[in-house]
């Protein structure tokens, strides 16, 4: 019967090992690709505006990315200023990967509808990216 109890036990405790490791994966964003990360980034930074989800994505805090920082407030400045609402679309990823280090060129395309138009700016931008336990945004500047 001691026996019985006893490899219970350990099998309950092996069971939750498992099921906490398997949460931890499962819930871990993919931080695999330089490309998938800052697309992951640009969407939580000016579209989701969740500083808690873009922090899955940088080295350090998102706000010391100051360039994306001046971005977004011109976003908000301008989406105040004539009540409209702009979405931040990324797209001609370019990745340049040498060893824990990769730079991603990329165009922003600032999407606004007004009056059913569509306005579009399309804006140049380089991020750079370490990989320390995935890849993580560290920097980002706007090259045109």
């Amino acid at each position: 019967m001691i026996i019985v109890m006893g490899l219970m036990m350990v099998l309950c405790v092996a069971g939750i090992g498992t099921g906490y490791f398997a949460y931890q994966r499962a819930a871990e964003p993919d931080r695999a690709n330089p490309g998938v990360v800052v697309s992951r980034y640009v969407e939580a930074t000016f579209n989701t505006r969740s500083d808690t989800e873009a922090k899955r994505y940088t080295c350090s805090s998102p706000a010391a990315i100051t360039e994306s920082g001046d971005l977004l407030d011109e976003i908000k400045g301008k989406e105040r200023t004539f009540n409209v609402k702009i979405d931040v679309k990324i797209g001609d990823l370019e990745t340049s990967t040498s060893g824990s280090n990769s730079t991603v060129a990329a165009q922003l395309r600032l999407w606004t509808v007004v009056n059913d138009l569509v306005q579009e700016q399309i804006q140049h931008w380089e991020f750079s990216l370490r990989n320390r336990s995935g890849w993580r945004v560290c920097g980002a500047h706007r090259v045109d």
